[in-house]
Order: structure tokens, then sequence, then C-alpha cells
């Protein structure tokens, strides 16, 4: 895959390296030792959520920035913080579901430099996000022992935005240790300002250090649709999955149904279906024949009284409401006789109602025979699906 500059912004060998390690050796060589006392992580499976079509994809771009400082080398429940991070960061990776991403990492570092692409090189390329190529670029990044400057970082993820399009999720995994707590916050709010609402902003903390807590939450607040968390709290299987859908995914959004059948109005063929019919498929107030007859008649069936009650009370509903009552069936016999049929059943339809009490004068009998089939007529099943008789509501 190829790399493009730093300046440029398409994330994929910090991200892809991730899964290399994450899938052949969870995150060894990057647990920490309480850690190694908690139950084996097992990352939750995402994307059953998403081939239900219960939730989607809601950022176009992730881009990670991992502190790789001298504070990060100091000791945490006994473990180093730098350690923790990775730890974390591969957990996430992990747990990410198959989405299509821009990805990139930058890491800092090295504050004897005022240039912020030098401060915080690229760990990760910008490219595809890939799991496993991630997994394998986290596993080699090593700390670069120097100062703090997150501020240096944050402006160079700032420049890599200005290029790509899309919503993008910052993630900024620190202490929040030994930083220009102003410059910090700057330089969060000049991104917010360049970017805008395409840009969201979550922090990780790494430790229990109250000014780097404080520092974090306040960049967090910033990004305005982002939000604080601590490595402690989302390191557990389900905190994880419960982090990356935050981040990465939403709610589908509920189709619009507007005559509230249940068939969305994208495939509704029958959209005026009044309140309380039944409906098939395409959204169409209709009963199959199989259920109001037997094969080759149209004498009701005395167990079809239930559906047709159903009838007799939507009709009652609305007094205003005028129906055409529509009787088909399947292509067996000829095309004369099965008109003759289909208008039989739906005459026999209408003398039902209205001994049920639905005034005549508000239904129409109308036979269509085996002109408009609902499905091949090709087994014995789909001929029973056309042998059907539909209500189609009138102005």
């Amino acid at each position: 895959m190829t790399k493009k500059s730093s300046k440029g912004f398409l994330f994929p060998e910090v991200f892809f390296c991730l899964l290399i390690v994450a899938l052949i050796a969870g995150c060894a060589g990057q647990q920490t030792t309480t850690q190694k006392t908690e139950a084996p992580f097992s990352p939750v499976d995402l994307n059953p959520k998403i081939q239900s079509g219960k939730m989607i994809q809601s950022v176009d771009n992730v881009a990670v920035i991992l502190d790789a400082s001298a504070t990060m080398l100091d000791s945490y429940k006994g473990e180093v913080k730098f350690n923790q991070a990775k730890t974390v960061i591969c957990r996430m990776n992990q747990t990410m579901p198959d989405l299509q991403l821009t990805a990139a990492m930058r890491k800092f570092g090295n504050r004897n430099t005022s240039s912020a692409i030098e401060a915080a090189p690229f760990a990760y390329g910008s490219a595809q996000y890939s799991q496993a190529e991630f997994a394998q670029a986290l596993k080699g990044v090593k700390n670069l022992e120097g100062g703090s400057p997150l501020d240096l970082a944050i402006d160079a993820t700032t420049e890599d935005l200005t290029a790509i399009q899309g919503k993008t999720a910052v993630l900024i995994f620190s202490d929040g240790v030994a930083m220009k707590s102003a410059a910090v916050q700057k330089a969060a709010e000049n991104m917010k300002n360049k970017v805008g609402d395409k840009v969201c902003i979550y922090t990780v903390l790494i430790g229990d250090d109250p000014k780097g807590k404080a520092l974090l939450e306040a960049v967090a607040q910033i990004g305005q649709c982002g939000f604080a968390a601590n490595a402690d709290s989302i390191s557990s299987s389900e905190a994880m999955a419960d982090f990356v859908e935050s981040v990465f995914l939403m709610d589908a959004p509920v189709p619009l149904d507007s005559d509230g059948d249940g068939v969305p109005d994208s495939i509704d063929q029958c959209p005026n279906t009044p309140k309380g019919a039944t409906v098939d498929a395409r959204g169409c107030w209709a009963y199959m024949s199989f259920m109001l007859f037997d094969f080759d008649s149209a004498v009701i069936k005395t167990d079809a009284k239930a559906a047709l009650e159903e009838a007799v009370k939507v009709a009652k509903m609305d007094p205003d409401l005028k129906v055409e009552i529509q009787g088909h069936t399947d292509n067996i016999g000829t095309a004369e006789y099965n008109m003759d049929l289909s208008v039989r059943r739906a005459q026999a339809v209408r003398d039902y109602l209205a001994a049920a009490g639905v005034d005549s004068s508000r239904m129409t009998v109308v036979g269509y025979g085996m002109t408009k089939p609902v499905a091949p007529n090709d087994t014995e099943e789909n001929r029973a699906r056309n042998r059907r008789v539909e209500f189609k509501p009138m102005d």
C-alpha cells in the first residue's frame, strides 16, 4: 500500500498492523501487568449490528494521536503507561467492525522543533484502513522519550484534516502530563474552527493524573461532539465494544413509513393503506385466496372470518373510506374463466362486508383474473400468493 507524505491523510499502516498482531497474537507484547490478572480480552463482534441494518458507519476517517513522550514511561498500576496506551489502542483495533475508513496515526514526544510535522510524525501513514496493517504498525511504535507537544500533534492533524473529505474522529491517547495546557486547548480550538462539524475529538486518559484528566476533558469538550474516557474504564471486552460503537457507529435512521403499515415508503407500492389493515410485502392491503377460498372456488371459507372481520373493522373505523375490492387468480385455466372467477371472489367479499354493516355504496368490485401476479406462477406456493383479494382505498 502506498504511503503519503506527512501532509497527506491516508491512514493505513497503523490500523492494518494492529490487526495482524490483534488477530494472530491478541495484544501480545502490549499487555499490562494489571491486565494480565483480568479475564482474557475477547473482542465483541459488532458486524452483526451493521449487517442487520440496526447500525451504520458514522465517520469516514479516523486520526489517532498517541502520546510517546517521556512521561509515558512512568509507571501506572505497576506497568509503563506507554504500554497501556498501546494495549488499549490494540483492543480498539481488534473490536473495529468492517468499515471503509481512511486512517492515520501520529505519535508525539519531541518538542525540540517548531515544526508540527516533525514533532508528531506518522506512525501509520494516511491510507485506507486495514485492521491487520494497523496492528503491525502499532506493534512497532516506540517511545520517543522527549517532551509532550500535544499541541503540535493536534496542529499536524489539523493540517491532515483540511485535505480530506467527510467526517473524522480524532482519538487522543495520553496522560496529559507536562503539557502547555493553554497551547493544547488553543490547538484544539483551531482544529474545530478550521474543520468545524466534520471533526469530533475523543480523548482517552492513560493513568490518573488530575491535571492531565482535566486537560483531556477540556480538549474533548472543545470538540463538542466527542467525549473524554479513561483507559481503565474501556479496557474490558464489553466496555471497548461500547466505546468503538459510540465513536464509529450510529443507529440506522428509521425508514419513513407514512401510512404506518410497517413497509417503508421507499418500497411501499400501496402508500395509503388505512390504519389497522393487514398488508403484504408490497405494503398492499391484501388477503391470499388460500385464506379466503378453496382452489377454483368463490365460496368464502369458514375460517376466513378473522381476516374479513378485520376488513370490516377497518372500514367502520373510517366511515368515509371507500374501497375497490380486487379479485385475482393464478394462471391455471383459461384467461376468460379466471377473469370471471376473480370477479366472483371480489363480489363474495363485498357481500360479506355488506352483510356485516359496511355500506355497499362504499365498495366497488373489479376482477383482474391472472393479469396482475405478485409472484411467478412456477410453484404451488407462488400460485397461492397470486390467488388473492386486495382492497384499494379510493379517493
